[in-house]
């Protein structure tokens, strides 16, 4: 013997049903997608240790002049000119990324960027260019909290 069941329930049942797993999917998936994304943490150590390697391909550059390594000396200067170029394209990106960084530090320091290797040409072999370039990365890594 069959039990009847009015079709009116069983369509209750049914959305019932159906909405609970709805809410249910979309709870796992917030909580899935909430563990899976960056942190906030994440993301400025992200952009410290961006600034930190910013500033270490500048050091390289004042330790080549201090060293009389071979792209510097004979009047090349190219080492310096990439370098100082890829510093300047990197420092954009990463002010984008990084929102505790003012914009006005954000304009100096890309505009003593551009100075600098502007001035590259005849002087990424002096002394002088080398504690310029120096403090250009300390200042690139106080300014990201590095």
């Amino acid at each position: 013997m069959a039990i009847y069941v009015p079709r009116t329930r069983r369509r209750r049942n049914l959305i019932l049903i159906g909405g609970t797993g709805i809410l249910l999917g979309l709870a796992v998936g917030l909580v899935a997608g909430r563990s899976s994304a960056p942190t906030v943490e994440d993301r400025v150590r992200s952009v410290r240790t961006e600034a930190r390697a910013i500033a270490s391909q500048l050091r390289v550059v004042s330790l080549h002049e201090e060293k009389s390594a071979a792209s510097f000396t004979g009047g090349g200067d190219a080492g310096a000119d990439l370098a100082l170029r890829r510093t300047e394209t990197n420092l954009r990106q990463l002010f984008r990324r990084a929102p505790w960084v003012s914009s006005k530090t954000a304009a100096d320091l890309t505009a003593t960027t551009a100075a600098l290797r502007a001035a590259a040409p005849g002087q990424a072999h002096s002394d002088a260019f080398g504690k310029q370039v120096d403090g250009l990365a300390d200042r690139i890594e106080g300014a990201f909290g590095g």
